[in-house]
């Protein structure tokens, strides 16, 4: 349960409840459930909040990767703000992830005897989440738009053990996710400037 206290110091996700996040790992075993219900969130200048992938976002992952970025974005971005308006204009706070999704590609060894035999590889995942964020105002027209991404690569040796693999795996979405809560709250507080107290 290492990777819990790893999460909570970036205040990105822990423990509990309803809105859970669990995964099947590759050996049929669940792994451990991830959830982002105890953030505290943070109070924005906004009636509503709303999540939506973009029309044509990119959500696909390889098979060996047991993660979901989207199912992981999905479940935390409600929770990182919440909408606590200072008057009752009809304003939003719109995130559209426009992609959440996991590449990968084997790179072959480059060391001597085994380049020569071709083992001795890593596979290598692209991890990319983008999101579009944005504040509407009361006639849906964006005020103020701005797209967030973040990124992380993992490098695993082709023979490492499923277990490995899968907390190789797992580090790499919490890097993900710490990345992007920093990210966040730089633009939803300081660029668009929607924290309640903050003045417009």
């Amino acid at each position: 349960m290492r990777f819990f206290n790893v999460l909570m110091c970036f205040s990105v996700i822990a423990l509990i409840g309803c809105s859970t996040v669990s995964h099947k790992g590759m050996n049929g075993m669940p792994l451990p459930a991830q959830s982002f219900a105890h953030i505290k969130a943070i109070p924005v200048d906004v009636s509503e909040i709303d999540v939506h992938p973009a029309e044509d976002a990119l959500m696909s992952v390889p098979d060996d990767f047991v993660f979901s970025v989207y199912d992981h974005a999905q479940a935390y971005l409600p929770r990182k703000f919440s909408a606590a308006p200072r008057d009752m204009a009809n304003e939003q706070l719109v995130f559209r992830v426009q992609r959440a999704d996991v590449t990968r590609a084997y790179v072959p060894s480059q060391k001597g005897l085994a380049k020569s035999l071709d083992v001795g590889g890593q596979d290598q995942y692209v991890i990319r989440l983008e999101i579009a964020a944005e504040h509407t105002g009361p006639d849906g027209h964006i005020w103020n738009g701005q797209v967030v991404t973040v990124t992380q690569t993992l490098a695993v040796s082709e023979h490492s053990s499923l277990a490995d693999r899968e907390e190789a795996q797992l580090r790499s979405i919490e890097a993900l996710f710490a990345a992007l809560d920093q990210e966040l709250e730089r633009v939803v507080l300081e660029d668009m400037r929607l924290g309640v107290g903050v003045s417009p």
